[in-house]
C-alpha cells in the first residue's frame, strides 16, 4: 500500500469515526472506554538503510489497525443493540400476551404473537423464551 493510500485510508477512518460517535448513546461511549484496547503492534525490524520502507509499512500497519478497529467498534455496538432490541421485543411480547390474558375475546393479540412467535423462529429456529 502506498503511503499515500495509508493514509487516505487512515483520514477516512477518522472521519467515520467522528460520524459514528455522534450516533452512539452515553452508554455506549462509556462502554468503549472501559473495553481492553490491544496496544501491542507488530515487530518488524529493519535497518538504517531500509529507513522509507519502514515508514511505508508503518503507515500501511496504521491505517490497516484504524480500520481494524474501527469495524470492531461497530460490530461491539450493533451487537449491543441489537441485544437491547431483542430484548424490548420480548417485552413487547410478554406484554401481549398479558393483555391477551385480560382479553381472551380479542384476537388481535393473539394474531400479532402469532406473528412475532413466526418471525422468532424464522430468525432463530427455536421458539420464543418463556418469560424469566
Amino acid at each position: 500500500m502506498k503511503t499515500e493510500d495509508a493514509e487516505a485510508v487512515i483520514g477516512l477512518v477518522a472521519k467515520i469515526s467522528t460520524a459514528f460517535d455522534a450516533t452512539m448513546t452515553e452508554e455506549e461511549r462509556a462502554a468503549r472506554q472501559q473495553r481492553q484496547r490491544d496496544d501491542t503492534s507488530a515487530a518488524l525490524v529493519y535497518s538504517a538503510d531500509q529507513r522509507e520502507d519502514a515508514v511505508a509499512d508503518f503507515t500501511a500497519l496504521t491505517a490497516v489497525d484504524a480500520l481494524q478497529s474501527m469495524a470492531d467498534e461497530i460490530h461491539t455496538v450493533i451487537a449491543g443493540r441489537m441485544q437491547k432490541l431483542y430484548a424490548d421485543c420480548l417485552a413487547i411480547y410478554y406484554a401481549l400476551e398479558d393483555l391477551a390474558a385480560k382479553n381472551p375475546d380479542d384476537e388481535s393479540f393473539q394474531h400479532h404473537m402469532r406473528e412475532m412467535e413466526a418471525a422468532h423462529f424464522s430468525q432463530y429456529g427455536r421458539a420464543i423464551p418463556p418469560r424469566a
